[in-house]
């Protein structure tokens, strides 16, 4: 299969201003294909670019499919991928890098000037707990080691000590106050994962700049994951640039609140708190 020796396909669309996603070359009585194919890039198992493979088109119409990169594992570069493409709909799926997590490195202006797309950026999907019956200790350097809340909005980057108040009074009182320790069930009632956000875990990553700049459509808040790792040891140690990264987001219209504090940002103070090599910022909001 010709596919699977597939290495690059940058630039292969782009400038074409005028292609519309619509198939035109199809047999009398069936519908057109229209828009973007999850068949695009089907056994690309050697595919490492896709760097503006739809740059500049326009006209395109249609949704970016959840299961698009699925076969490319060993996918690196996407940046500019369909940057301009104004009439491309919907959302970016939160599945979109999730067999490529290990190898992606570039995404910049991956979706700069997609003007037309209109739902939230996605968050990833995390078990709630409800309550305690019974528990370990571990110190908050412990590989996966999870804390237990109500709503986890980020379980592995701060102890919530208040929460474990809310969910077991008689529990809290044994529980190190100061913030030293987090709190996970025992095995058999862990806390899993469902789904990782759309850049957890991508590690390898160097540059996001400019990924979302200009779509102006979309709503909702930035999310809080959307550089998560699951581990205190685990860091973005290559990512240097997030420069416009959400430049005109200007449809972006929920902050983020602190509920100990009352104080609503306009994102999560700790969202770039894994990022230890960022040398540029500019322009970020």
């Amino acid at each position: 299969n010709s596919a699977q020796l597939l290495q690059t396909v940058s630039h292969m669309f782009s400038g074409c201003r005028a292609l519309s996603g619509v198939n035109l070359d199809v047999k009398n009585g069936e519908d057109p294909q229209t828009g973007i194919s999850n068949e695009w890039f089907k056994d690309c198992g050697s595919l490492t670019s896709v760097a503006a493979f739809m740059n500049g088109c326009e006209s395109f119409t249609g949704t970016i499919p959840e299961d698009l990169f699925v076969d490319c594992v060993k996918l690196q570069q996407a940046q500019y991928f369909m940057q301009q493409c104004k009439m491309v709909s919907g959302g970016i799926p939160l599945l979109l890098f999730d067999t490529c997590r290990k190898t992606i490195t570039n995404t910049t202006g991956m979706f700069s000037g997609c003007e037309s797309l209109d739902e939230e950026l996605p968050i990833g999907e995390y078990e709630t707990v409800q309550g305690i019956t019974s528990y370990k200790l571990v110190t908050s350097t412990t590989e996966n080691a999870l804390r237990v809340v109500e709503h986890m909005n980020d379980p592995f980057t701060e102890v919530a000590y208040a929460d474990v108040i809310a969910l077991s009074p008689n529990l809290a009182t044994i529980i190190n106050a100061s913030g030293n320790y987090y709190v996970i069930p025992e095995i058999g009632d862990v806390i899993e994962v469902k789904q990782l956000g759309l850049l957890s875990e991508c590690l390898e990553l160097t540059s996001i700049s400019n990924m979302f700049n200009g779509c102006l459509k979309i709503p909702g808040g930035i999310p809080h994951d959307l550089l998560f790792t699951g581990s205190q040891s685990r860091k973005y140690t290559k990512l240097t640039n997030i420069e416009g990264l959400f430049k005109n987001c200007q449809g972006i219209n929920k902050g983020y609140l602190e509920e100990e504090t009352n104080i609503t940002y306009i994102c999560n103070p700790v969202l770039f708190e894994k990022c230890t090599a960022l040398t540029n910022c500019s322009s970020v909001f």
